[in-house]
């Protein structure tokens, strides 16, 4: 399946569990600390910290929240309280899932190749994500790809989470192309697919796992940690001429 775009000039990516595994280093930074802390003698080994901090995430759910990068430290402290952690533990906790966090997340060559890729066939590339401007373009430059970006649009800056029109309309007017000239890839069926589509954009959907179909509801699926097959969804005839 390739994708119809009248012409296609760039390609806007989520980060968050389309160009890292950020619910799997999430999960593994949570038990971290439980592990931690139990060797410390301040958790019971079984310590619910992880449900907490994702229902107290949720439910705190804001334009100037980093969830990967670990919770501000009074969510943090809410999520450790619900788990029954006393003060040291939650201030130990805090710091050792925020460390363990960075040391995860490395260059990826193949996000790599593909960002070169795209940069040869003339498509500039953006960002769009929610979290806070700093931790994400920490991650981009971790990942290897920054140089390689040409617009970025964080919903701390914009303040406003997606689905919301004005994160994607920020991304575009800093790379200057037009909705119907850009595809969209990301991992959330409602504010990734459904918002970049409600926009104009042609959207492009990650899943963490392959599946049979090719296919969403006629939204073509990449699988994440293959994200090179992008390359063999884009309509060739609609490319740019200009080689970077």
């Amino acid at each position: 399946m390739r994708l119809s775009v009248d012409q296609l000039k760039a390609i806007v990516f989520d980060i968050g569990d389309t160009l890292i595994d950020a619910s799997g280093i999430e999960n593994a930074g949570l038990a971290y600390v439980v592990a931690r802390l139990a060797r410390l003698g301040l958790a019971a080994p079984d310590c619910p910290l992880a449900g907490h901090y994702g229902s107290v995430a949720r439910r705190s759910a804001s334009p100037h929240l980093n969830r990967l990068f670990g919770l501000p430290y009074d969510v943090f402290r809410e999520a450790s309280e619900r788990a029954h952690l006393k003060p040291k533990a939650t201030l130990i906790g805090h710091a050792a899932y925020q460390a363990f966090v960075r040391r995860q997340i490395k260059r990826d060559w193949g996000i790599v190749r593909l960002f070169r890729s795209l940069n040869d066939l003339g498509l500039r590339i953006g960002i769009v994500s929610d979290g806070t401007t700093p931790e994400q373009v920490e991650t981009l430059g971790k990942l290897g790809v920054l140089p390689r970006v040409d617009a970025v649009a964080i919903s701390d800056r914009v303040g406003v989470l997606k689905p919301d029109p004005r994160l994607f309309d920020a991304a575009l007017t800093g790379l200057a192309v037009q909705p119907r000239e850009a595809l969209h890839v990301g991992d959330s069926w409602d504010r990734d697919v459904e918002g970049a589509r409600e926009f104009g954009m042609t959207p492009v959907y990650v899943v963490r796992k392959p599946i049979g179909r090719r296919s969403r509801k006629g939204v073509p699926t990449v699988a994440l940690g293959h994200l090179q097959a992008l390359l063999g969804l884009l309509p060739k005839a609609s490319l740019p001429c200009k080689q970077r």
